[in-house]
């Protein structure tokens, strides 16, 4: 019971809810999100039933806005015990639901659903465990964690976001942990491993308060102690920020390292210009012959080394054939002593068809 009650321990845990109605668990049964709500406010009355010291923070994630359920700001309620339960628990469990009506009557009626703020609800538990342990009695340590509990699908349209809230936690050194209750979320299993917490995808919404006792109500200390879900194989893939899709192999901006799935010349996050270089030379592909020589070709440059003696001269006769078929009997006689001049000299093989090519169309 001393090391119960020192006051160099205390622990914080701030649960956050998805209450968007696009989640597929809520739109094939209402009723279903009142039994998870249950669950959660008997596991949130779990943390605060292990230490005296132990504080608790509950926040409401919607399309249109994310608010504190608890506790609410100013004088909180004036509850009774009813049926010999704790007053604490009875005013969790009044405030949380008082303040859920009222967050879901305020969503505008002409305002179509879209998707959970998670990542909005996420900085705002950073922001209040910061003013909690700024306003904290001093030698008193503070572990914090936060809970999200979501069965929104997952998008990369808050990738940003979540990868800034995910790092702030960890240099904060807040704990993620994630309760799935419908599809795999690969971004928030990024943050679970970024900042050392647990991620989980609930097989059965009718077991979610065994599933959350079970795995997320131990602290951080003990859980090196339990037998706990392993974290699995985490996808890393970035989102581009143009269109906020995952990638696999994408361009990155080398100034401000932003990601794009397509290549720009200018980055549209720093407006950066870049130098656009020309094309790659091509190296010569070089050919091994008998004779130990070799015989180089490349595209824009000579094609054919002229010191090799046996396949130029073959390509001479080759192209001195070519020239006397298309002459006429009677002109070939005149353009022998030329064209043996040509097979004869060093000169490269296209300067001088293109010279034989010329005399020809001068004397036509």
């Amino acid at each position: 019971m001393a090391d119960d009650d020192a006051p160099s321990d205390s622990s914080l845990l701030v649960i956050i809810v998805d209450t968007n109605p696009n989640q597929r668990y809520i739109t094939e049964d209402p009723k279903v999100l009142t039994n998870c709500l249950d669950a959660v406010i008997a596991f949130a009355n779990s943390h605060l039933m292990q230490k005296a010291r132990n504080e608790l923070a509950v926040i409401g994630c919607h399309f249109h806005k994310s608010e504190y359920l608890y506790p609410t700001p100013g004088k909180p309620l004036d509850v009774r015990q009813i049926d010999g339960q704790y007053e604490l628990f009875t005013l969790v469990e009044k405030t949380i639901k008082m303040r859920l009506v009222n967050l879901i009557k305020s969503q505008p009626p002409e305002e179509k659903p879209g998707e959970s703020l998670l990542a909005g609800a996420v900085a705002m538990a950073l922001c209040f465990i910061a003013k909690f342990r700024r306003e904290a009695t001093p030698g008193l340590r503070i572990t914090a964690r936060i809970l999200i509990v979501t069965g929104s699908s997952d998008t990369a349209a808050q990738y940003i976001n979540y990868m800034n809230v995910f790092f702030t936690a960890q240099k904060q050194q807040v704990l993620i942990d994630v309760c799935s209750l419908d599809k795999h979320l690969s971004l928030l299993q990024q943050g679970c491993d970024i900042t050392g917490g647990l991620y989980l995808k609930v097989p059965s919404l009718e077991g979610l308060l065994q599933y959350l006792l079970w795995v997320f109500l131990p602290e951080t200390s003990e859980r090196t102690k339990l037998v706990l879900p392993g974290r699995g194989r985490v996808d890393y893939r970035a989102a581009c920020f143009c269109h906020r899709e995952l990638l696999t192999i994408g361009y990155v901006c080398s100034v401000c390292l932003s990601v794009f799935c397509k290549f720009s010349p200018i980055c549209t996050t720093c407006h950066t210009v870049f130098k656009i270089g020309g094309p790659l030379p091509i190296k010569p592909k070089k050919k091994k012959m008998k004779n130990g020589r070799s015989l180089s070709s490349a595209r824009g440059t000579e094609l054919y080394n002229l010191h090799s003696p046996v396949p130029l001269a073959l390509l001479r006769v080759a192209a001195v054939w070519k020239v006397v078929a298309g002459l006429s009997q009677k002109k070939a006689p005149h353009y022998m002593g030329f064209i043996t001049q040509i097979v004869k000299s060093g000169c490269k093989l296209y300067s001088g068809i293109m010279c034989l090519n010329v005399h020809l169309c001068l004397h036509r």
